[in-house]
């Protein structure tokens, strides 16, 4: 029932695609560059694409070492840039047909290239939704136990040093937006170098799940909501909540030991209401530079989207201009994106539709006509 596939054939096999062997090449002459998102998942409701599983078939193989895992797929494919699952058990019906994870910060991929992975796998990435991501940020002024001692969660009652070592520690739980702190260059083994990562898991119901290309132009003001390095200095030294936060260790372990009133006064005091480190701030400066990445980033969406108009006016044998209907289509696609100077304004009127794309004016029919 359960199938997974080999690394090395299903390598093998993909760099076979010209498309996709160009896009793995290009992703590894990327320049560095900082991504927030430490792993976003995405899910489309139908299969993989037939070229994607054409490629893979031959690397298919029975999985039997499924035995106290919660596997909700019979698919399973791992790849050094993304991993997907397709085909959800019946236990699972309500879950997407296909997932697809991708780890754009890890793998430095831009949003350009993620796209392009997403289309590569599923078929096209316009109806593609965000399940959940993680956001993050790096910092090296404090360190991990430093970090715990100051983070404050709203609505959170569960936090854990995990291992007991002062080196990982959650707040909240897994079902939940997590909050995780944790010494990442111990993992990435950077020696005599202190940088601590601040991760939050954002899950969304079904309902709320938004297209990728939605998501890629939200202006996350809702970044780290609810999170907070409280300047625990400008406490008064002998002050309850200090002193419960030298006895506990954790300032949420502190707090949940406040009265009522007491919690208040605190969420009214400078240490909560200028915290020693803004997390929205960095989160946002890095947002713009990976942003940024992919500079032409909306004409391709735009021109995207025109191509597959095109092609579907094409199959059902329609004139070889746009008509309303096409036009209109267009409008909820990027009605969502804001009127920014680096982002389109969409124009519509009567049966034109006219993007402005840094400083150039670009006609919906002549772009079809050039296509």
């Amino acid at each position: 029932m359960f199938k997974r596939y080999l690394g090395v054939q299903v390598n093998l096999q993909l760099n076979s695609n010209i498309f996709f062997s160009n896009l793995e090449k290009s992703i590894s002459l990327n320049r560095s560059f900082h991504c927030p998102y430490d792993g976003i998942t995405f899910c489309i409701d139908r299969p993989p694409s037939p070229t994607f599983l054409n490629l893979v078939s031959s690397a298919e193989y029975d999985d039997y070492n499924v035995i106290g895992k919660r596997r909700v797929y019979k698919h399973l494919l791992k790849h050094r840039l993304f991993i997907v699952q397709w085909d959800p058990l019946p236990l699972f019906n309500k879950a997407p047909y296909t997932s697809i994870k991708i780890n754009p910060n890890v793998q430095q991929i831009t949003p350009s290239q993620l796209l392009a992975l997403i289309e590569f796998i599923g078929g096209n990435y316009h109806d593609a939704q965000v399940m959940r991501f993680d956001e993050k940020v790096d910092i090296d002024q404090y360190s991990t136990t430093d970090v715990a001692k100051r983070i404050y969660v709203a609505h959170k009652r569960t936090f854990n040093d995990f291992l007991k070592k002062n080196q990982t520690y959650y707040i909240g739980t897994s079902k939940g937006e997590q909050v995780k702190v944790y010494n990442k260059a111990k993992q990435l083994r950077m020696k005599n170098l202190r940088l601590v990562r601040i991760e939050r898991t954002v899950k969304y119901s079904k309902v709320d799940r938004p297209l990728v290309t939605t998501f890629l132009f939200k202006s996350r003001d809702d970044a780290f909501d609810n999170v907070t390095i409280a300047n625990i200095n400008k406490l008064h030294h002998r002050s309850k909540l200090r002193r419960l936060i030298d006895q506990e260790g954790m300032l949420m372990k502190a707090y949940i030991l406040l009265s009522k009133t007491e919690k208040k006064a605190f969420k009214r005091h400078a240490a909560f209401l200028k915290p020693c480190f803004d997390l929205k701030k960095a989160f946002l400066k890095d947002l713009v530079e990976w942003i940024n990445t992919s500079p032409n980033l909306v004409l391709k969406i735009w021109l995207d989207e025109m191509m597959r108009l095109l092609m579907r006016k094409q199959s059902i044998g329609a004139s070889s201009r746009f008509t309303n209907q096409y036009h209109m289509e267009l409008v909820p696609a990027y009605a969502c994106i804001p009127n920014e100077p680096h982002k389109p304004r969409i124009l519509t009127g009567g049966s034109n539709l006219q993007g402005i794309f840094y400083g150039t004016l670009l006609d919906a029919n002549r772009i079809v006509e050039l296509c």
